[in-house]
């Protein structure tokens, strides 16, 4: 962050959620010097106006279910910014849904960062196919549809 804010100093990093790295990331913030920057918003539960504010959505993690977070960025509309790990790669694809950046890789989150600001018209392009793919995919209509068809067939079949 420290990198992108010296280019970008108008920037600002939010970040939603609580856990075990809290004071580990508070520690980096104030060594960094990252307080004017850098925002610890916790737990929360106006995630989705949150998300109405933002420029784009950026997901770091190395370890993951499959993320309700990150389908939530994609139905906000929100450019995604992931890591690519196996969980996230289900909901986003490089370059047509998303940037995916290596997993833990410091080097490739920063430049994660610069290629969004340095390509935002191309950005909200993929935040638009994401935004259709998550309405077909992950939409519960679509899959409570999907699930129906399933068992209907399933019934057919068995008799």
């Amino acid at each position: 962050m420290q990198n992108f804010v010296d280019k970008y100093p108008y920037s600002e990093l939010h970040i939603i959620g609580e856990g075990v790295m809290r004071e580990k990331l508070e520690r980096a913030i104030k060594e960094y010097e990252l307080e004017e920057k850098v925002v610890l918003l916790g737990a929360r539960n106006d995630v989705p106006a949150l998300l109405a504010l933002y420029d784009c959505f950026v997901f770091p993690t190395h370890v993951e279910g499959f993320s309700g977070a990150l389908v939530e960025a994609m139905f906000a509309g929100l450019p995604v910014l992931a890591s690519d790990i196996h969980q996230n790669k289900e909901a986003v694809t490089h370059m047509e849904t998303g940037y995916l950046f290596e997993v833990g890789n410091v080097d490739a989150i920063t430049n994660a960062f610069f290629w969004f600001r340095d390509n935002e018209a191309f950005a909200k392009t993929l935040a638009k196919n994401a935004n259709t793919l998550a309405k077909d995919r992950f939409e519960l209509d679509n899959i409570a549809r999907e699930f129906e068809q399933y068992l209907h067939n399933a019934i057919i079949h068995q008799n």
